[in-house]
This record gives C-alpha cells, structure tokens and sequence, in this order.
C-alpha cells in the first residue's frame, strides 16, 4: 500500500507542476511524464493475481513465428484472433512472454491516453479522471485482453 500512496503522490508532483505551467509544451512533457510513469508500472505489475501464469504459459516459446502466425501450433493460442497471434508471435520471436505483457499494456494504455490527449482541452484533469475512474477497469482489460 506505501507504494501506491508514494507512486499516488508523484503522479500528483507532476502533474501539478504540468498544471502552473504557461506554455502547452511545457504541459505536455508533464502529462506524457506521468503516463509514462503509470504505463510502465501497470505493464511490470502484470504478476499480481493467481491466473499470470497461465498467460504466461500461452506463449508457445520454441514455436516458428509463422506457426504461431497461422495458428498450427496445436496449442491453445491457435485459438487467438488474429491482433493476439501476430503479438504471441512477436514474443515468440524475441523468446520472452514478457514481450507480450509489454505490447499488450503499451497499446492499452497508449490508445487511452492518446485520446484523453487528443480529445480534452485539458490532458491533465483527464489524466485524473482516467486514474480515479477507469484504470482499475483497464488492469482488467489487459487481463482479458492477455486471456482473449
């Protein structure tokens, strides 16, 4: 729990001081700091629950790309859709599952906060909003997105 409160309170160091900022530019490099931040620890927490291993366990390793591509691996990942092989089979290729927690999260998270960006005049509120409302919703989202 000491973690999150100290992790809570960086958050807040950076983006307050993204919110007295005059310049855009200078808002900028806050926001995309604190996304960064919250991005790389909710891609590395990818082990807390009892069910990682079994993600972990989906990743073919020794597999061909291209088996893992076309879905003849005789394992449960010829199952996948499409998006979930081509990143089973970046990890295969690179021989880390952790490849496919880190590409999973990146694409998550990227696409959420890319949108708070692009669509809000103010990224950080947004940024808030998103922490306060929906990222214990996105943890499950890569969960499920990992199990699809």
């Amino acid at each position: 729990m000491t973690f999150w409160i100290i992790f809570t309170f960086i958050l807040f160091l950076l983006t307050t001081c993204g919110s007295l900022a005059k310049s855009r530019k200078i808002v900028n490099i806050f926001y995309w700091s604190a996304v960064t931040a919250l991005t790389v620890v909710s891609i590395l927490r990818f082990d807390v629950g009892m069910d990682y291993m079994s993600y972990w366990n989906a990743c073919p390793i020794g597999e061909s790309f291209f088996n893992v591509i076309n879905g003849t691996t005789g394992t449960a990942t010829d199952h996948f859709e499409c998006l979930a092989r081509l990143i089973i089979g970046v990890a295969v290729f690179f021989n880390s599952p952790l490849v496919f927690f880190i590409i999973t999260g990146i694409t998550i998270y990227g696409l959420s906060f890319l949108a708070i960006y692009k669509y809000t005049n103010r990224p950080l509120i947004g940024f808030w909003l998103y922490w306060g409302c929906l990222y214990l919703f996105t943890l499950n989202g890569i969960r499920q997105a990992i199990a699809i």
